[in-house]
């Protein structure tokens, strides 16, 4: 599994950080069929579903009895309704999530501030980023190791690496703009990596408390200890969730600490997906290997009962001091940076009944910094979708990945093209925009607030995601009343069509639009001289087996276009290095009897009645994005986007590409006969009857639209009739017998 050799690598430096075919953050065994019918097992033992054969289904579970339901519904919408109302669904977060960015930023409180007025002041065109949140994961400081920028797993703030906390949130505030950190339920000593005494005596190490009181995982063995395990450079312990004090204990962190002395308004709850199969629990009466997947769900719901009991508390104080002014506030706790309902915060591990926790919104987990199908930009399409079956509705990820690395040999790092891109993606189906710097907070990797042109992209789009908040105010309700994801499979509303179900690489945003997102790099290829050319190779690698690693370990264009060109082919010397081609092009499948409009140039394109693929150029800032002809959203948004006059994008230094300008659409969008008059230098384009006039200008290259396939007819309404015949099943609650063998298989 995973982009190779690297991944091998990662888990031999970093004990099984690369993962392997049987690691998941958030298992859940539960699958469907394009005949709406639905397995879902209730065990919490580790099972395996064979899918291999195509007449049968084998099911594994580790354990004495198998558990589970058969569900059936009409339509695949209509399934996931009936497969929420067992795992729980997700309700819409807070107001203010959908109003903008979260930005993560980190540093200190000098280099926050520093960053964060460094994007609020980028303002052109009427173009400026709308801040929701500032997400300060390093609030209790950092610790430097061979992995990268970790943080200190004591979760108290760090006074040294953020003076002046109170007063970097109050600035924060008065701008409207809210802060978030970040908790997990593990714990290292925080003087194992040198760290100075706080300036604060209420410091606490929290890891020594732990450790007292035993509440902490237990090593295999009668008088052994707390477990001692290894994220990468970081020792730690792990929270018991089977133990009443020990939870109490952690809600009481969460309470004080975070909620109230940080005013956050919210906070990553990160891991959860660690516990080991031979650890011991204080409830003696559940295995840890039985337990394993149930960690995640039950270190949500700690922190779901936390969030909920500061709500409480704060409600009751809000009340008293309505009622007795001044004479209650002996009383109050110290004032929080929220009201009391609006508070969010995101997890990657998970459960079956994890959608069912109030106040949360998933996100995708840690992508590599790459354009890779196993971990990369490619895997948050596959993770979505395939979460959205299953409950987890409301997903987002890191914007431009997380995982890199520039130590030593091994140089991974994340470039610009790759950060635009996903910044374009987060845009649609995301439930939330939130930005990550990264593993490691050196300059090589590639932040939106590297120069002026990137931060108005990510201005843009932040703008565009702040402006799908009414849209996405419907469909939020829909997760919580009937468990729609936001994201969607092709097949959500064009089952009919079978040649939407093999598709991982588009989706659907709601019912109104369809999304392609750019998800490889632009076919670049250097034209320069044989010196050149072994420069450009010494620039994409800083040894040789960092250049193993790149022609071998990456699935991109480039390195396959690399891979194949001959020193000898390449011609003169380019005064940029590179040949100015044409922009990045995205192939779309438009289904059977639907109607789009391109939303960057207003062309209309049918799938007619067999479906049609077409080919669409997606120059930076106009990635394939259609909606639904006569959709009232896609018309607003159109509206919109032609509002937006951000200037040219400055392409990454690697691949230079012309960008299409927000100038260059058509000047009428009245239907695909309409003749505009003649505007500037004008270029008439005629295709089949249908004319359109463009303004050109210099530098400006047209956005074009091509049908490169007609499909093959196809028995689609053999495959309807089918569905329609598909008899319900009577019993969706069945019990399977208790088995002898602990090992359970049923065809």
């Amino acid at each position: 599994r995973g982009a190779q050799p690297l991944t091998a690598l990662l888990n031999w430096i970093g004990d099984g950080a690369g993962g392997d075919w049987s690691t998941s953050y958030a298992p859940q065994p539960v699958y469907i069929t394009d005949f709406n019918r639905s397995i879902l097992l209730e065990n919490s033992e580790i099972s395996f579903f064979d899918t291999r054969d195509d007449d049968s289904v084998v099911i594994e579970v580790w354990g004495q009895q198998m558990t589970g339901r058969i569900l059936h519904g009409r339509s695949m919408l209509d399934l996931i309704t009936e497969i929420t109302a067992y795992t729980g669904r997700m309700q819409a977060p807070p107001t203010w999530t959908q109003q903008g960015a979260i930005i993560g930023l980190e540093g200190g409180t000098e280099e926050v501030s520093m960053k964060l007025d460094k994007i609020l002041a980028v303002n052109k065109a009427n173009i400026s980023v709308p801040v929701s949140a500032i997400w300060l994961q390093d609030w209790t400081g950092l610790r430097h190791s061979y992995d990268g920028d970790r943080l200190m797993w004591n979760w108290q703030l760090d006074y040294t690496y953020y003076p002046q906390w109170d007063q970097l949130v109050h600035s924060a505030r008065s701008s409207g703009i809210r802060v978030l950190t970040y908790i997990n339920p593990y714990f290292s000593h925080p003087f194992i990596a040198n760290k100075p005494a706080q300036s604060s005596v209420n410091y606490r190490n929290l890891y020594k408390e732990g450790l007292d009181r035993g509440y902490f995982v237990q090593a295999p063995g009668a008088g052994s200890g707390a477990y001692k395990l290894w994220s990468g450079s970081i020792p730690f312990c792990m929270l018991d969730t089977t133990n009443p004090a020990a939870r109490e204990w952690m809600k009481d962190i969460i309470k004080e600490v975070l909620l109230k002395q940080v005013s956050s308004s919210g906070f990553m709850a990160d891991f959860g997906e660690y516990l080991p199969f031979d650890a011991r629990l204080h409830n003696s009466s559940v295995s840890a290997a039985e337990y394993h997947n149930r960690y995640p769900q039950e270190w949500g719901r700690v922190v779901a009962e936390a969030v909920s009991e500061f709500q409480q508390e704060k409600v009751y104080f809000q009340r008293k001091r309505k009622t007795y002014g001044d004479l209650a506030t002996f009383a109050s706790p110290p004032e929080s940076s929220d009201d009391a309902n609006d508070i969010v915060y995101f997890m990657r591990s998970g459960w079956m009944h994890s959608p069912g926790l109030k106040n949360l919104v998933f996100w995708l987990g840690d992508q590599m910094v790459s354009w890779d199908r196993h971990d990369g930009i490619k895997s948050v399409l596959v993770a979505a979708l395939s979460g959205g079956i299953g409950g987890h509705s409301l997903t987002h990820s890191d914007i431009g990945g997380f995982t890199m690395s520039d130590v030593g040999p091994l140089i991974y790092i994340r470039s610009t093209e790759l950060l635009l891109r996903w910044i374009e993606l987060a845009a649609f189906g995301s439930a939330l925009f939130r930005s990550h710097v990264g593993l490691s907070t050196s300059p090589r990797n590639a932040q939106l607030y590297d120069s002026e042109a990137t931060t108005l992209h990510f201005a843009k789009f932040a703008s565009i995601f702040a402006f799908l908040a009414p849209y996405r105010s419907a469909l939020l309700a829909d997760a919580s009343q009937k468990g729609w994801p936001l994201m969607r499979h092709m097949a959500a509303h064009f089952a009919y069509d079978p040649k939407v179900w093999p598709l991982t690489q588009q989706f659907l945003f709601g019912e109104d639009f369809l999304v392609a997102p750019v998800l490889d790099p632009a076919p670049a290829i250097p034209s320069a001289t044989a010196s050149s050319y072994l420069s450009y190779l010494s620039s994409c690698v800083s040894s040789v087996f960092g250049y193993f690693l790149y022609v071998f370990g990456s699935d991109s264009a480039r390195a396959k276009s690399l891979r194949r060109k001959r020193i000898s082919d390449i011609g003169p010397l380019n005064p940029e290095d590179f040949r100015n081609q044409s922009v990045s092009e995205v192939k779309v499948y438009i289904p059977a009897f639907s109607d789009w409009v391109h939303l960057w140039t207003g062309q209309e394109v049918s799938g007619g009645d067999l479906g049609r693929t077409v080919r669409v150029d997606a120059p930076f800032g106009s990635p394939p994005v259609f909606y639904r002809k006569g959709s009232s959203a896609g018309k607003d948004l159109r509206h919109y986007v032609l509002t937006l006059q951000a200037d040219a994008i400055t392409v990454p230094s690697d691949r230079p590409r012309p960008v299409l300008d927000a100038n260059c659409v058509p000047l009428s969008n009245e239907g695909s006969n309409y003749e505009g008059p003649s505007q500037g230098n004008g270029e008439e384009r005629s295709s089949g009857g249908s004319r359109r006039r463009y303004r050109q200008q210099d530098g400006c290259p047209k956005a074009r639209i091509r049908d490169i396939i007609t499909h093959e007819p196809s028995p689609s309404w053999v495959h309807w009739l089918l569905w329609k015949g598909t008899p319900a099943v009577a019993e969706d609650n069945i019990k399977w017998a208790q088995m002898d063998s602990p090992r359970v298989s049923m065809p």
